[in-house]
């Protein structure tokens, strides 16, 4: 038996320990983590569905609304109305998860079928989640094996496979395969011109790709990597590089469009990756490094799910969705059609709505170790049981899809105290509180019942009094006769037992909640590369509005990501700078004239660079970043402003690793003798930071980084006299004239000097 002197000092120790406001913590934690999930599900989703632009011609106003760019960016949401319907797609998602492989062969019939397109980009991906956690790739990847089982056409294999390989997923992959390739295609063109005289252009280019590829190779997915693996293992070596190698494309040529619409850079990338699979000794490397990564793969999706004993995972699907499921199903497996369930009149078919899909997670994820509180499940005897805390039953009230496979419910993992009071406990394992698991008071179930409602009248005048209740009991002599005190303690751990595994799960949900933050950063970057290029041409599609304002808002109506706006904020910027300039045509001219003469007096020489860096790396990246501002002498707007602040950015992270507050800007811009940087400043002062409705779409950090910028700026132009003058002139002159506009033009500009 255990002593009273050992249970007292296992109660004393949870009360030290345990944070009562566990149960509210977690439960208000778990509907913003769900809330946090299905946020990132829709990033993922405009991703992945970003590739159905390429069949909009084909898809949209059939099986797609008509303003596709709205169905993808800016969906409308939906609550199904009536259980029925939701049964039916219940149903349908258990008919698919029964019979995967069966499905696959479905999808196969109807190659040439609209409804083939719309299955393998919007249904598939919807299925699992839009790839937006490591269970839902995992669940995927095991899924798509059936058609590299099959060996199906490789063409084919491409197609399908897309949307998987565009996930952010694998962001970090590309964003280090492509690192070094754009400079080269963003490059002047006069240094264009003279490489490719050389024939060096593509060749260079090629030997970037390739070099990229291999670095970035342990970035792929455990996922993605074994169906590479697989498809090696079902065609051959060189067609496993043609998939990968058509994937890479695919989405290098994505990024591309974000950053130029140059026609001849998309040629030159074209002629570099055909270059790729001609050459075999390269295609052998790549393979090489390919094989490396599977053992080597250093790139960890986070798992959202299981390692918070979730019994399922989120996702969206729009009835369309179903009905297209349904149909392909029906080929192969006897179904009830969807039409079963008449769609109401106006019901909409494209408007999205979450799910719960119930999913039964294998050993291979492992979720957090008690780090406080170690000890064992526990088994209880009596079922008789009259205390009860609602505080723990989690109330979700979102409906569940279940099949045979799987749990059936979230709620299996959900602890009722209801259950779990009695103070009979048996061991399990040996830990610290095998004080608690070995014995039992032996009563009867009538007795049982007596001392379960003594204990919770003292509970109550407990709580009323605000004790804790074995002080309350012990101060209570009368109390002693109604309840032995090692009921009251049994009773009592045993309740702590349980808040105590709800304190770890509280500390796992709020690592878990870090973790997701940080992936649904990469996945908002990822969002803003993809529609980048869309968003600009959204943007010149409104080039026939009446005033700058009016174009901004219909450009910006259906765009969500916040960088994308501001994208096409300078897109418009450009088509309408002229008219501010009516009265002074050739003010750029004039002003990069007075820079050039500026530099060529004041900053003719430049001191030894090297000499300022601690670090070799540091200096090296540093030469890197100031070329990027002699690159921007032909870029666009919007490419201007995003190269500038990503040298910043970049001078701001070395001037960290260095551990010291000056970012060198201005020794950079020295080094650069960019011809027209005077210009840009002027433009990005006045027109851009100096515009309120710019500055509300940027980041503090964004602001951050112009003020570094600007700062820098002025100090440079301040070392001449004449400079200054003739700049502030200029600039006071432009104010003037956008003050006079500001009540037709609807934007009110701000000094930022």
């Amino acid at each position: 038996m255990n002593s009273e002197a050992s249970l007292r000092a296992s109660y004393s120790f949870y009360m030290s320990h345990l944070q009562f406001s566990t149960y509210d913590r977690l439960d208000k934690l778990r509907f913003r983590l769900s809330d946090a999930k299905l946020n990132n599900i829709l990033v993922n989703r405009r991703i992945v569905l970003f590739n159905l632009f390429d069949y909009e011609n084909e898809l949209s106003g059939i099986l797609l609304p008509k303003d596709l760019y709205r169905f993808i960016e800016s969906p409308e949401k939906w609550n199904i109305p009536y259980p029925t319907l939701f049964q039916k797609v219940s149903y349908t998602l258990h008919l698919f998860f029964t019979n995967a492989e069966i499905y696959a062969d479905g999808l196969m019939e109807i190659l040439e079928t609209r409804e083939f397109k719309y299955s393998i980009f919007c249904v598939i991906p919807a299925i699992f989640g839009f790839f937006s956690s490591c269970e839902q790739c995992k669940f995927a990847c095991s899924f798509y094996l059936n058609f590299i089982n099959k060996k199906i056409s490789l063409n084919v294999l491409k197609e399908i496979l897309r949307p998987f390989f565009s996930g952010s997923s694998c962001f970090r992959f590309y964003e280090f395969a492509f690192s070094s390739i754009f400079s080269k295609l963003l490059a002047s063109p006069n240094r264009k011109i003279i490489d490719l005289m050389k024939n060096n252009f593509i060749r260079a280019l090629t030997r970037d790709l390739v070099s990229g590829i291999k670095k970035a190779a342990q970035l792929i997915p455990e996922h993605h990597l074994k169906l590479l693996k697989m498809i090696h293992l079902n065609y051959s070596m060189k067609e496993m590089i043609d998939f990968f190698i058509y994937q890479i494309k695919c989405e290098c040529l994505i990024w591309l469009d974000s950053y130029t619409q140059s026609e001849q850079s998309k040629k030159d990338l074209i002629r570099a990756f055909d270059s790729i699979l001609k050459n075999d000794s390269i295609t052998r490397s790549i393979c090489d490094s390919l094989f490396f990564a599977s053992e080597n793969c250093v790139f960890e999706m986070p798992e959202i799910y299981a390692p918070l004993k979730l019994n399922y995972y989120q996702t969206y699907f729009t009835m369309q969705d179903i009905l297209v499921l349904s149909e392909v199903l029906s080929l192969k497996v006897p179904i009830i059609p969807i039409e079963g369930v008449q769609l109401k009149s106006g019901q909409p078919l494209h408007h999205i709505f979450p799910v719960k899909v119930s999913m039964k997670f294998d050993d291979s994820y492992i979720s957090f170790p008690k780090v406080i509180f170690n000890h064992s499940i526990i088994n209880i005897d009596y079922k008789n049981d009259e205390i009860k805390n609602e505080s723990l039953e989690i109330n979700d009230k979102t409906e569940i899809i279940n099949h045979e496979n799987i749990l059936n419910s979230e709620n299996q993992n959900m602890i009722s105290m209801s259950e779990n009071l009695n103070p009979g406990i048996l061991n399990n394992s040996n830990n610290s509180f095998d004080i608690l698991l070995c014995d039992k008071i032996f009563i009867s179930a009538d007795d049982e019942k007596q001392y379960c409602r003594v204990y919770m009248q003292i509970l109550k005048k407990a709580n009323d009094e605000a004790v804790d209740i074995l002080s309350y009991y012990d101060r209570n002599p009368n109390l002693h006769e109604k309840l032995p005190v090692e009921f009251i303690l049994k009773k009592s751990i045993n309740i702590f037992i349980r808040q105590s595994e709800k304190f770890e799960d509280l500390l796992a949900a709020e690592a878990k909640a870090r973790e997701l933050n940080v992936w649904h950063k990469i996945c908002i970057s990822h969002e803003q590369i993809v529609f980048a290029g869309l968003s600009i041409r959204q943007a010149k599609a409104c080039f026939e509005s009446p005033n700058l304002v009016d174009a901004i808002q219909g450009s910006t109506e259906f765009t969500i990501n916040a960088s994308n706006k501001q994208l096409q904020f300078l897109t418009l910027l450009e088509k309408y700078l002229p008219s501010y300039f009516i009265d002074c045509p050739d003010i750029s001219t004039i002003m990069n004239n007075e820079w050039k003469l500026f530099i060529s007096k004041r900053m003719t020489s430049v001191p030894n660079i090297g000499v300022l860096f601690k670090f070799k790396p540091s200096y090296k990246f540093f030469l890197y970043v100031v070329s990027n501002i002699s690159d921007t002498t032909d870029l666009s707007f919007p490419s201007m402003y995003l190269t500038l602040m990503n040298v910043v950015r970049n001078l701001k992270s070395i001037a960290d690793l260095e551990e010291t507050k000056d970012i060198k800007l201005e020794t950079a811009i020295a080094i650069s003798r960019c011809p027209n940087l005077l210009w840009n400043f002027f433009i990005l002062n006045v027109f851009v930071f100096g515009n309120t409705v710019f500055r509300s779409l940027c980041s503090e950090k964004d602001q951050m980084l112009f003020q570094l910028f600007n700062k820098s700026m002025i100090s440079i132009i301040s070392k001449s006299e004449e400079l200054s003058l003739f700049f502030v002139k200029y600039r006071t002159k432009i104010i003037e004239k956008i003050l006079s506009r500001e009540n037709t033009d609807g934007i009110v500009f701000e000094s930022v000097v």
